[in-house]
């Protein structure tokens, strides 16, 4: 991201951002060599991502409500993927887990090596 940010703004320079590093990154580190507010220019959403809840079909929760209600009676039972520390996925499952006042447990996805 930095490269893009010091690049002249001469129209040459198009970069593709990601909410990780233009809103996540920010409140994650006080030290950031750009500011993803003032060094960029947004000029197209490429696309979006929605998140959709699922679990394993052998969990006893057909609804949202029955699974905060099953997480409450069994607090430290619960575990949650995501792509890894500070993703989207990561942070949309603390999030849910903090407006449903609930424990989850989280389990980052391993880096798979390309063969």
């Amino acid at each position: 991201m930095e490269i893009i940010a010091k690049a002249a703004p001469d129209g040459y320079t198009v970069g593709i951002v990601t909410a990780s590093t233009q809103a996540v990154a920010v409140t994650l580190s006080s030290s950031l060599a750009y500011d993803p507010i003032r060094d960029f220019t947004p000029i197209l959403l490429l696309a979006s991502s929605p998140f959709v809840l699922v679990v394993y079909p052998g969990l006893p929760a057909d609804s949202v409500a029955e699974l905060v209600a099953l997480a409450r009676r069994t607090p430290t039972r619960l575990n949650y993927g995501s792509a890894g520390p500070a993703s989207l996925s990561h942070l949309a499952g603390a999030l849910f887990a903090t407006l449903t006042d609930i424990r989850l447990t989280h389990v980052p996805t391993r880096a798979q090596r390309s063969p």
